[in-house]
């Protein structure tokens, strides 16, 4: 069986009838967006306005400042309380190089965050420069090349951001660069079939080598970790989606429901549908 969330609206690159990967937007919505999912990636920085984001079972709250950092692994909605006004930033999984990859390493997944001070500024400016900028080249033979340029500045920003004010993932890992950049990897892939050739080729690393080291830094093994991603995102989604259970097995990755019943019981101590009871009695 394939992956399948046709219970939930998929918004796709195409749909923004553009040909550029990258695209530099300014929004302005009143009404609540109903719980989604997209092919691509998305940065959005919120100028104004109120709401809740509900991202894979997890609420944050939508002020001035707020920014979000939004994968294709993501299932999420936006309750507008106050009309929200947005830049967002959309992009392909091919506009992140290997370099983008290892410098988003040890931050991906990136955690919902609200900006103040300079930096709140700051960031405003830079995603305000990237839409202009992104008008001024549009059509043009330079667009890609100063788009990518415009992406890079604002990833380096959060990441910068992300440092110096000790947000991480919560992935745990440390001393090894290669094996942060494979996690990261994971938390961009897990939807879909990862075995061990592709994860250690990815990071130049011989299958063998790879799960002795991947253990060492990370205390579990990669099959583990993969499992322990792909469970979390079943949590969120039997918590906020209005899917069977079969589709959520899929959907997070799994290829057997016997298999997905069983490992999500041995995590969380409930099967799937206990635990979607539980999550919508409290």
């Amino acid at each position: 069986m394939t992956d399948n969330l046709s219970e939930i609206h998929k918004i796709e690159h195409s749909d923004y009838r553009k040909c550029e990967s990258i695209i530099f937007e300014r929004e302005y919505i009143k009404a609540s967006f109903p719980i989604h999912w997209h092919d691509h990636y998305e940065i959005v920085y919120f100028l104004s306005g109120k709401g809740v984001h509900l991202r894979n079972g997890i609420s944050t709250r939508i002020v001035a400042g707020s920014l979000h950092f939004i994968m294709p692994t993501d299932i999420h909605s936006i309750s507008v309380e106050e009309p929200l006004e947005f830049i967002k930033i959309i992009f392909e999984e091919s506009d992140i190089g290997n370099d983008m990859l290892t410098m988003l390493s040890g931050i991906i997944p990136i955690p919902d965050i609200t900006l103040e001070g300079s930096m709140k500024e700051m960031i405003a400016n830079t995603f305000e420069l990237c839409r202009i900028h992104g008008a001024f080249y549009e059509g043009t033979e330079s667009y890609e090349r100063v788009s990518r340029c415009l992406l890079e500045t604002v990833l380096s920003d959060i990441v910068c951001y992300c440092k110096k004010n000790q947000i991480v993932s919560g992935i745990p890992v440390s001393g090894s660069e290669r094996i942060s950049a494979a996690l990261t990897y994971i938390h961009m892939n897990f939807r879909r079939k990862i075995d061990l050739d592709e994860i250690s080729g990815f990071v130049h690393f011989s299958p063998s080598y790879f799960s002795r080291h991947f253990k060492s830094c990370v205390g579990v093994t990669f099959k583990e970790y993969l499992e322990s991603v792909r469970l979390r995102f079943a949590a969120g989604l039997l918590s906020s989606a209005d899917l069977s259970v079969t589709e959520i097995c899929f959907a997070s990755g799994f290829g057997s429901l016997p298999n997905f019943n069983s490992r999500f019981k041995e995590m969380y101590g409930v099967s799937p549908t206990e635990y979607r009871l539980s999550t919508h009695l409290s």
